[in-house]
């Protein structure tokens, strides 16, 4: 008897999908405010920390849900509600021509949480920095055709 008989569908995938690292940081979100500007609009005032849903193509979190606390960036309150009134791949790469992972690692390899700092120096994000580059380069192909 084969393992997909014995079981549903829903719990051989989640078997086979390698577990998500969720790392929680309160000190590196608000060393995150603190310490940066908007990355849209410059400001250093009304500073949030945006979490990055889409990280990979796995499905990634689901509404009301949040990646760990390294996928984050700094944006201002009004940019950071134009982050969520649009495609999240639209406000990066197309407004703002920037891969958002890339400014995820510079500011976890420089964070006070050692967790974060970590995850960073271990190539964690490379993955996710590889999924943006690719969504970009295809987006751009597209375009081009």
């Amino acid at each position: 008897m084969s393992i997909s008989v014995c079981l549903p569908i829903g719990m051989l995938v989640n078997m086979l999908l390698p577990k998500r690292i969720i790392i929680k940081s309160k000190k590196h979100l608000e060393w995150v405010a603190r310490n940066s500007h908007c990355i849209k609009c410059r400001t250093t005032y009304g500073l949030q920390s945006a979490h990055i849903r889409k990280t990979d193509n796995l499905g990634n979190v689901g509404w009301g849900q949040k990646n760990s606390d390294v996928y984050v960036v700094p944006l201002c309150y009004l940019c950071h509600q134009k982050q969520h009134t649009m495609n999240e791949f639209e406000f990066f790469a197309v407004l703002l021509y920037i891969n958002p992972i890339r400014v995820c690692l510079e500011l976890a390899l420089k964070s006070p949480d050692k967790k974060v700092k970590q995850f960073a120096k271990e190539g964690k994000l490379n993955d996710a920095i590889k999924y943006w580059d690719d969504l970009k380069t295809s987006a751009e192909g597209t375009t081009k055709s």
